[in-house]
């Protein structure tokens, strides 16, 4: 059925390409439904996988209906004809003006990193937003989000940069990325940024949010969130959750399994979602690594994990990350996860998981999830065949990011 579904959408593309017009009074117009924006590249799923070959994934941003289960492609990176070999988008986020913005990466020419704008359409206009520069090109990047001032901060390997609406780069300090001085019990958390939200103002006159960033590496599988004012002094870590210590099991998650996060648990993706009240707002996070979980002792490696997010909305500055609680843990379901996204009109949460215990991935598929933020709990939706939401094909092949919008 879903190949079928695939099939149609590439005809419904070409039709999107043609485009046609008929008459039609305004009171007929439906109301637009929701997308799924899915990029495919050189995924990350977690430690102890295997990374592939950039020819044997995506490379491509697509948009899947949710209502009619119909794909558009809005960008083929893949398609020489207009991209240097090897490029793909290693992050995208909605701009919120028509437009998405994408965090380009190469596999084999750190040259060609760079930010682009595309319309939010059937093979959109694209330009490039933000040229490569030394900065994009210090290592590999890894998401995008925009940020209150209408520039995008961007995840690398070695930090986090940012760019305000110009757009220009904006250092924490001298020669210093915005966040890469990481200090306090943020120190050392610059080697492997793998997620990034960019918050809202706490405070109407500030002119920038404070960040969460998500960091994987040995003995550092953190989740920190930093100040407005960068991250080039200790107090600027607001605060940082590592290791899961103090996890709680909600009754949507597996009992018989620990609450402890294992050492390889990677914080692979993060959803950040405003609670209405000022100041604060659930974190939702997936762990991931090629081992499936157990019973013994800190042996927790693939979970959706919830975190309570409280921010000062005063003068000064503070920010916690509390009452974490084990959504769903099931592996057969919830492995080697990549990218996540939220549809804040329904509850649901969109899950990009490997769909077997390979640590060389052979496949993905995309999963949803019913999300109660208040008892709380994570339950799985299926088709009416009890498969995936989405089973393995072509536009989710190795999925780098995802969001949910119009």
């Amino acid at each position: 059925m879903k190949r079928n579904l695939i099939l149609s959408a590439v005809v419904g593309s070409a039709f999107a390409v043609i485009g046609f017009s008929c008459s039609r009074s305004s009171s007929d117009s439906p109301a637009a439904s929701r997308k799924l924006y899915i990029a495919t590249g050189l995924c990350y799923s977690g430690t102890g996988f295997t990374a592939p070959a950039v020819t044997d994934v995506g490379q491509i941003i697509s948009r899947l209906d949710l209502s009619a289960r119909t794909y558009e492609v809005i960008h083929d990176y893949a398609n020489l004809s207009e991209e240097d070999a090897d490029t793909y988008p290693n992050g995208v986020t909605d701009g919120g003006d028509g437009y998405l913005y994408v965090a380009v990466e190469n596999a084999t020419s750190t040259g060609n990193r760079r930010i682009d704008k595309i319309l939010k359409s059937a093979f959109g206009a694209k330009s490039v937003w933000q040229p490569s520069t030394p900065d994009l090109s210090a290592g590999v990047l890894r998401g995008i989000s925009r940020a209150a001032d209408q520039g995008f901060l961007v995840g690398t390997t070695t930090g986090v940069e940012r760019y305000d609406a110009t757009p220009t780069n904006k250092d924490v300090a001298f020669g210093v990325s915005w966040g890469s001085g990481n200090a306090g019990v943020c120190a050392a958390n610059n080697t492997r940024i793998t997620d990034i939200i960019a918050l809202p103002k706490a405070v109407a006159s500030d002119e920038i949010g404070k960040f969460i960033y998500a960091h994987a590496n040995a003995g550092q599988m953190d989740i920190g969130v930093i100040s407005k004012n960068g991250s080039n002094v200790a107090a600027n870590c607001l605060a940082n959750a590592p290791g899961g210590a103090g996890l709680t099991a909600a009754a949507t998650a597996d009992p018989s399994l620990n609450t402890t996060l294992s050492a390889t648990a990677t914080p692979t993706a993060m959803v950040y979602i405003p609670s209405g009240t000022a100041g604060t707002g659930k974190l939702l996070v997936a762990y991931s690594s090629s081992t499936v979980n157990g019973a013994g002792a800190a042996s927790l490696n693939n979970a959706l994990v919830m975190y309570d997010f409280t921010e000062n909305t005063a003068a000064g500055e503070t920010a916690t990350l509390t009452n974490g609680k084990i959504l769903y843990n099931n592996v057969s379901y919830f492995f080697g996860v990549s990218a996540m996204a939220y549809d804040s009109s329904s509850g649901n949460l969109y899950v990009a998981s490997s769909n077997s215990l390979n640590p060389a991935p052979v496949g993905y598929n995309i999963e949803k999830f019913a999300i109660d933020l208040t008892t709380p709990g994570a339950t799985r939706v299926t088709d009416s065949d009890n498969s995936s939401f989405e089973e393995s094909n072509s536009f989710n092949n190795c999925v780098t990011s995802m969001f949910v919008g119009d």
